[in-house]
């Protein structure tokens, strides 16, 4: 998806870096304790890397679920009449949390939610938590959080188009 390439990106470019520097200390035939301590700062850096763009991919599928939960609301609310207009203007009023959202988006896929639910909460562990040592693998991850959004995408145009 356009909305994650971007990140993606930038992600491969700066561990390709760090990589260089990882495999250049570990070329040099000095094993004294500066070295050893620069290998470790690099390895490092990667986990540093690693946690702050996988935060930044889950913000944005937070924030294209919260806009396909908005646009799902308004279409959903624009075709409804009465009692059932009122009820979603509230569910879009209601301040739903993520899991909600993606429950509606995603009714019949709780495999995603599941995924979508476990992304959401490490990426809290290390954004609100501070947890730094938690193991993740970019790799999944943002083939996760494509799925995920190309999933909601593709749902929200048939939820869309239901009566």
């Amino acid at each position: 998806m356009n909305e994650f390439g971007h990140i993606i990106w930038l992600h491969e470019v700066c561990n390709d870096l760090i990589d260089d520097q990882i495999e250049y200390c570990l070329s040099e035939q000095e094993d004294d304790a500066d070295s050893l301590k620069d290998k470790h700062t690099w390895i490092k850096s990667r986990q540093t890397n690693d946690h702050a763009y996988f935060c930044l991919l889950v913000f944005q599928l937070e924030q294209a679920i919260k806009s396909a939960f908005m646009r799902l609301c308004n279409s959903r609310g624009s075709k409804a009449i009465g009692a059932d207009r009122i009820a979603w203007e509230r569910v879009k009023t209601s301040k739903a949390d993520f899991l909600t959202m993606v429950k509606f988006l995603l009714p019949d896929e709780i495999h995603l939610y599941h995924r979508a639910k476990e992304l959401y909460r490490d990426r809290n562990k290390i954004a609100h938590e501070g947890e730094l040592s938690l193991p993740i693998q970019m790799s999944t991850a943002q083939r996760d959080i494509i799925d995920i959004s190309t999933r909601i995408h593709s749902a929200l145009s048939d939820l869309e188009a239901a009566p």
